[in-house]
Order: structure tokens, then sequence, then C-alpha cells
């Protein structure tokens, strides 16, 4: 087995005064396992792993965010890094400093909104629907290409957000940022790799 890291995906889901910002790394895999016996054609598949998930503590300013994206992408030490935003609410002037910053990585506003097929683009942001966001996620895991690191420390409560929203699909959980980060993640990744995660 031979496995190759393509692309890092950084998704963030920006809090508001009462709601926590979200921070989630998603890293996409080509995995080689061999080749068929018939054609002797190689045998690849890709998984998108979730490495890293932060939730900042509340009221974290938002100039803080520029300075620790730059540090995050500089650890991750790849030419290829991108970073889905939701820019919904507060979300616009927080895309601003990141554009005004030099990161290092490839940015990709969205506004999360009732319909939005997140692949068509105005005024530089990105529209995407909240439901298509959800089937993002759902796709993942139905067909297990979304896989999750042993030790990531908020692994219950994504459980726990992902249970509420499966449970409640048109109502809003409690929390559901670390879900919406992730989500953020694999639509910048299906956006870069339609062949990764196809909504039906």
């Amino acid at each position: 087995m031979r496995i190759t890291t393509l692309n890092h995906y950084i998704g963030i889901d920006v809090g508001q005064r009462r709601d926590y910002t979200a921070l989630a790394l998603v890293t996409e895999q080509r995995i080689f396992s061999g080749r068929d016996k018939i054609a002797y054609n190689p045998i690849i598949h890709h998984e998108l792993h979730v490495s890293f998930l932060k939730r900042l503590p509340l009221r974290t300013p938002y100039t803080a965010l520029p300075a620790r994206l730059h540090k995050m992408v500089m650890a991750l030490n790849s030419a290829d890094t991108t970073i889905a935003i939701d820019a919904t609410g507060p979300g616009v002037p927080v895309v601003d400093m990141l554009r005004r910053n030099t990161i290092g990585a490839n940015i990709m506003p969205a506004f999360i909104a009732a319909a939005g097929d997140g692949k068509t683009i105005k005024n530089g942001f990105y529209t995407i629907g909240r439901n298509t966001l959800l089937s993002l996620l759902r796709i993942g895991l139905e067909n297990r290409m979304l896989k999750f690191a042993g030790g990531l420390k908020l692994k219950p409560e994504l459980i726990a957000e992902l249970t509420s929203l499966s449970a409640n699909p048109n109502l809003a959980a409690a929390h559901d940022d670390l879900a919406f980060a992730i989500a953020l993640a694999l639509w910048a990744a299906r956006t870069r790799n339609p062949a990764l995660l196809e909504v039906g």
C-alpha cells in the first residue's frame, strides 16, 4: 500500500458572540493498494482525513484568525492548501482580513443559504445550500471516504452534533460548528475534485 498526500483543506465556521468559531483540517490522500489481476490496472482510491478540530474560545477576536491560520498553513508545509470559510453573518470582514494578510493558502468564502450550488461565484463569494453541505457529510460517512484521526479531543462533541443534525435535519442543533467546519472543508475538496463526493 502506498499513500500520497495530495491537498489540505481548512474549513472555518465563523461564530458570533454566543457561538464558537470552529476550525477543521481535512487532508486528501490517494491510496494505491496494488493492481488488479486481469488488466494489471492500478487500484487507487481516495480518502479524506479529519486530523484536526478546534473550537476557539468564545469572544476570541476575529483579528486573531489571520495569524493563527498563517501558522497552521506554514506547519502543513504544503504548496496546496485551501481555506473554505463561512462568510455568513460576521464572516465577510474575516474574509477581508484573510485576503489582506499573506496566509499562504487559497481562500474560498461561501455564504451558507437555504439553497445554492456552491459552484457559482459572485463578487468573489460562493453560495452553498445548508442541505448540500450536510449531504457532503452524509455521503462522506456512508461511503467511508471520510476518516477521523484517533486522537481528536472534540470527537464526542462532533458525534453529538452529527446525531442531532441527522435526527432533526430541518432544525438547528444547539451547536453545529464542528460539523459545518468539516462540511466546508469537504465542499472545497469536492470543488477541487468533483469525483470525490457526489451529491445526489
